[in-house]
């Protein structure tokens, strides 16, 4: 009777250091992960946009430079003169590819003026400046209706799967970005056009992360990729992806393992879509949860052990008192 009782007691501790470790662990772990993974993707948006910012401030700085190019005398000049000066000609030239030189990115400048001159940066290195004479640029419906609208300037990506000017130097296989900027003369009359073209890549590594595993990709209006930095998009997570578009903050992927960030590309209809694993999130919550189980274990067995003491403390002097009642009876 009294080791029925010890064991009762016994499994009555059990069960209340049981319910109340498993209890108090698991409420704990659902309140921690909620909250990790709301601050993350709070942190990886803010950083994101801080990319962007980034990024937009170094298209700034190419587009600034180019104005300075189109605001220049020697350049209206040369676009104007129906008369070839070949002072002016160096002269214009020489700053093309001054400003090429001072931007290790630009892969060519080139400016075109509506009476049919054109003028480029000089080839550096293995990238040659091969710009598309003015009736091919006219020919490009996106450029078309730069022209058309009031717009000043234009950015677009071009690559080997754009058909709009696509790339076919294998040199820049990685693909570039476009600038196209409306040159004015003192009357405020268009006289030309300046196309600079710079490489994609250092542009999107702006968004790349060091620590954390993430990739960058270029999509059209239309959703379609056009470059990124990886090759392939895998298939289940690019027909995510197509349905996102600004100002959506972000975006978690159905498979429940990426994190889709879009942003827009200024004065440009394509959008920059960064892609961040979460697998490395999982994991850590995963080892996360792993440490609690060893620390519940270890409380279960010291709580079995206690348990024992305890029911023994108990049920001893229960036993204790019950030999006496029989004594006396």
């Amino acid at each position: 009777m009294l080791f029925r009782i010890e064991q009762k007691i016994r499994y009555l501790f059990i069960g209340i250091i049981t319910f109340s470790v498993v209890g108090s662990s698991v409420l704990l772990y659902l309140v921690l992960q909620k909250n990790i993974f709301h601050n993350f993707l709070e942190l990886s948006v803010q950083y994101a946009s801080q990319q962007d910012q980034k990024a937009n401030l170094y298209l700034n700085l190419i587009a600034e430079t180019a104005k300075l190019l189109s605001n220049d005398q020697d350049v209206i000049e040369a676009l104007q003169n129906p008369r070839f000066d070949s002072a002016l000609v160096n002269r214009t030239t020489n700053k093309l590819s001054g400003i090429q030189t001072s931007n290790v990115t630009l892969t060519g400048i080139t400016i075109y003026g509506l009476n049919g001159v054109c003028y480029r940066s000089e080839a550096i290195g293995l990238a040659p400046n091969n710009p598309p004479a003015l009736e091919e640029l006219k020919a490009v419906p996106l450029f078309q209706n730069f022209v058309a609208s009031g717009e000043s300037l234009l950015w677009w990506v071009r690559s080997q799967r754009t058909m709009e000017l696509p790339i076919y130097n294998a040199n820049i296989l990685d693909g570039l970005m476009t600038l196209a900027l409306k040159i004015y003369n003192h009357d405020r009359e268009l006289i030309g056009y300046l196309l600079a073209d710079l490489r994609i890549t250092p542009f999107l590594h702006f968004f790349k992360d060091q620590r954390e595993k993430s990739e960058v990709y270029v999509l059209t209006a239309t959703g379609e990729p056009i470059k990124g930095t990886t090759n392939e998009i895998p298939d289940h997570l690019f027909q995510d992806i197509k349905k996102l578009a600004p100002p959506a903050n972000y975006y978690i992927a159905k498979d429940k393992l990426n994190l889709c960030i879009p942003f827009a590309i200024p004065y440009s209809s394509e959008q920059i879509i960064k892609v961040i694993s979460l697998t490395n999130l999982y994991l850590r919550l995963s080892g996360f949860l792993l440490l609690l189980f060893c620390v519940d274990t270890l409380l279960i067995l010291s709580g079995v052990k206690l348990s024992g003491l305890l029911a023994q403390s108990v049920a001893q002097p229960l036993g204790a008192l019950l030999k006496k009642m029989q004594k006396q009876i």
